[in-house]
């Protein structure tokens, strides 16, 4: 899962390098134990001998006067049929940003180098497609934020990778708006020779032969139809808020999955009184914007529950 499908895992496996806390889990569907009865052998080598194949899940109660629920977000589906014309899961050089992101890491699936799913060469060039998934009425019609800045970051990185690559970014509009964005936009530009082109994408084919994608698109700022062919096409996804199902039942979810806040200048509070979202989940941010939500979340918190008593159950 960690790298989005794009190298295989064992049955017992640490989830990504950052879980907290870092332990190993056994995946059910494919641990020969827990399918055939047959193995067994992670037992021998466990060295905490922590291995309980009788456990099971446990409902705890406890007793707060307050909640935050932080739970984040998750990622358009590419397969969602309004993006079918991007071709990602048909044509084998078509990745997702987050696919890519694990193409760049030293850790992922290649050892952090950029080859090509298909004939495993290094590209040429390659298309991010921005705005996949958002600002469209057919999926999501609000800015997830976090695109622009993501692509041009990966882009630099595939520059650094690979210097002579050709590198080219198809925008709807660029929204850098964070301390140093900007900048860095301009630098992505100037020192490393990224290319931007406004346009939106209709379609995209593959040579058979090569398996080279050709890209048509309408450039908005000459109002012309043109393409372009490419080794690789980085989807830039767009994100929805990933609440979990009690806040479903209660109401809190609106149709287009954002959480329903109770005044939009305080996003943190829900309707529900002693109930706060922070993070993606209180809509599309980048890490530093979901840090000092974090921060402004948990001082709410202390000012709700001041002078309060509640009674804390032992876990």
């Amino acid at each position: 899962e960690f790298n989005e499908g794009l190298s295989t895992r064992r049955a017992a496996y640490i989830m990504f390098p950052q879980a907290v806390p870092r332990k190993a889990v056994i995946d059910p569907s494919i641990c020969l134990y827990l399918t055939r009865k047959t193995c067994r052998v992670c037992e021998k080598f466990c060295p905490a001998q922590a291995i309980n194949w009788n456990d099971t899940e446990k409902v705890i109660s406890i007793n707060v006067d307050a909640v935050i629920v932080a739970t984040g977000y998750k990622f358009v589906d590419p397969r969602h049929p309004a993006l079918s014309a991007y071709g990602w899961g048909k044509y084998q050089n078509v990745y997702t940003n987050i696919e890519f992101e694990r193409l760049l890491d030293a850790r992922g699936p290649t050892g952090g180098e950029l080859l090509r799913r298909s004939d495993k060469k290094h590209p040429k060039r390659i298309v991010f497609i921005q705005c996949v998934g958002s600002r469209d009425y057919r999926v999501n019609r609000y800015c997830s934020a976090y695109c622009c800045m993501a692509s041009i970051k990966q882009a630099v990185l595939a520059k650094e990778h690979e210097p002579g690559v050709d590198v080219v970014i198809l925008y709807m509009d660029i929204r850098a708006f964070g301390k140093g964005f900007q900048e860095f936009y301009e630098r992505a530009i100037e020192e490393f020779g990224i290319r931007f082109i406004r346009g939106r994408p209709s379609k995209i084919v593959e040579d058979p032969d090569t398996r080279n994608l050709i890209i048509y698109y309408e450039n908005t700022l000459k109002g012309t139809i043109e393409k372009i062919e490419t080794d690789m096409v980085v989807l830039a996804l767009g994100i929805v808020p990933n609440p979990p199902d009690f806040m479903r039942r209660l109401g809190l979810v609106e149709p287009d999955g954002r959480i329903k806040i109770k005044d939009p200048s305080d996003p943190i509070t829900t309707p529900i009184d002693g109930l706060f979202i922070a993070g993606m989940l209180a809509g599309p941010k980048d890490i530093p914007d979901s840090v000092a939500q974090g921060s402004a979340v948990a001082i709410r918190v202390m000012q709700h529950i001041l002078g309060k008593k509640i009674e804390v159950v032992a876990l």
